[in-house]
Formats: C-alpha cells, structure tokens, sequence
C-alpha cells in the first residue's frame, strides 16, 4: 500500500470517516440509513485512500531512477537486497515497512489488542 501508514490506515481514512460520521449524526434517521451512510463512508474512505495510493505509487515507479520492487526482501549487504529471488544493487536502498501502533502509557488507558512496546 504505497504512501505510508497516515494514507493507508491512520491519519487520511480516520478523518474521514469522523467527517462522514459528524454528517451522519446531523442527518439522523432510521437505521437503514444510518447503516447506508455508514457504508457510502467506507466506499468513499477507500475511494479517498486508493487515489492517494496510486499518486504515492506514481511518483515513485514513473520516475526512472527508482526501481519499485513489491514483494518480501532482506539485505545481503549494505549495497545489495534480495527480493522474489533476484538480487537488487543501489546505491540507496530504502524498505517502507509500514508501521505499529504506539499506545501512550496514559493511566486508564487499556486496550488488550494493542501493546506500546
């Protein structure tokens, strides 16, 4: 998922599903469309967030000194990265690994799925 963790699963789809939800509380209604707004939202979450992606993708692979490579990698030395059996030089290497939850050690803070290591 090209752009990062913010595009991809915090920052971008967060704000806007508070913004698709702030509407839907000022609308009311039954809850079939309650329900309805609430999966416009997630279709246009991911609408949002597949642009962005594309664009992300773009900058890179379009731009002729950047080889985008997608698959599971490690390094063979400091020049080097083997990725889908074939054996990558650079003289920069750069691996987006994504990102993990950080939850502060805030008192009363408790969520069992999540740790802050």
């Amino acid at each position: 998922m090209y752009g990062g963790t913010c595009i991809n699963v915090a920052c971008i789809p967060t704000k806007a599903l508070v913004e698709q939800a702030l509407l839907s509380a000022k609308l009311g209604g039954s809850y079939e469309k309650r329900n309805a707004r609430y999966a416009s939202a997630i279709e246009k979450k991911g609408v949002l967030t597949g642009k962005l992606r594309d664009k992300n993708y773009h900058k890179l692979a379009d731009n002729p000194k950047i080889t985008v490579i997608d698959g599971k990698a490690s390094f063979v030395d400091a020049h080097h990265v083997s990725a889908n059996d074939v054996i990558y030089e650079g003289k920069t290497i750069i691996i987006d690994t994504g990102a993990r939850p950080f939850v502060p050690p805030l008192p009363g803070v408790n969520l069992p799925n999540f740790s802050s290591s």
